[in-house]
């Protein structure tokens, strides 16, 4: 759970749909947050994780959204 945001919507939180991956020294992160319409890509030219750095980023923006 992120403050709010969980995978799952169980406990009435806002799902958050997401897909990463890593191939040949690259990295990507797509996150989506469907009922507030945010939507956030991270695309790397580097092996290292960026899924903190794509997180961070939506959970900001959701917490300035109305």
């Amino acid at each position: 759970k992120l403050d709010g945001i969980d995978r799952s919507d169980k406990n009435n939180n806002e799902p958050l749909i997401w897909h990463n991956g890593q191939t040949g020294g690259f990295h990507s992160f797509l996150g989506v947050l469907k009922r507030r319409k945010i939507g956030v890509v991270v695309l790397s030219n580097t092996a290292v994780d960026i899924d903190p750095l794509a997180l961070e980023l939506i959970v900001g923006l959701a917490h300035a959204s109305p």
